[in-house]
């Protein structure tokens, strides 16, 4: 696997390990908010944001864009 997408993977597997963590702790939601909310809609974590808003109900959509 090049490095590029074994680095691409720890980084969707990391955030969403802390995903599902948010979904039942609303401290680490708050966390992982703040973390996510800096990144680029077009960087590593965009499109994967979209798809673990749906995880974290107890934090508003607008908050992870």
């Amino acid at each position: 696997m090049p490095r590029a997408e074994l680095e691409l993977q720890l980084v969707h597997d990391f955030a969403a390990l802390a995903a599902v963590s948010a979904a039942y702790d609303a401290d680490m939601a708050e966390i992982l908010v703040g973390i996510l909310a800096d990144e680029p809609a077009d960087g590593p974590f965009g499109e994967l944001v979209a798809r673990l808003s749906a995880l974290m109900p107890h934090v508003p959509d607008q908050r992870l864009r």
